[in-house]
């Protein structure tokens, strides 16, 4: 199966809180598995829809504030174990001169030379 990433993408769990565009006031929690330039996978327990906009703050340990960009929902992919149902979740971020996306890169480019 060919990958169709357009960017290098490095494994990493950090604490990943969102707001679904439409319900601004309603916080949700999850886990990323990866992260790359252009977008994040994350696990959740609440399903998302694709073409949905959310907000993300990345919660990453070498810095004290959150990483705060706005996202849209490519994929969504259900698992069922016996333990509970969660949702893997695809999300390409929203390039809109957001200087959190800097921030992202050079987490990203600091994991990188680990």
């Amino acid at each position: 199966m060919k990958e169709n990433r357009r960017s290098f993408r490095v494994k990493d769990r950090v604490i990943v809180s969102y707001v679904i565009n439409d319900q601004k006031t309603v916080d949700f929690e999850g886990a990323s598995v990866d992260i790359s330039a252009t977008g994040i996978q994350i696990k959740v327990f609440k399903e998302l829809e694709p073409k949905q906009i959310v907000q993300l703050k990345i919660e990453v340990i070498s810095d004290n504030i959150p990483i705060v960009l706005d996202g849209v929902v490519v994929w969504v992919k259900k698992i069922e174990e016996l333990t509970g149902d969660y949702f893997l979740v695809g999300i390409d971020f929203i390039s809109d001169g957001n200087m959190d996306l800097n921030r992202i890169k050079a987490y990203l480019s600091g994991k990188n030379s680990q």
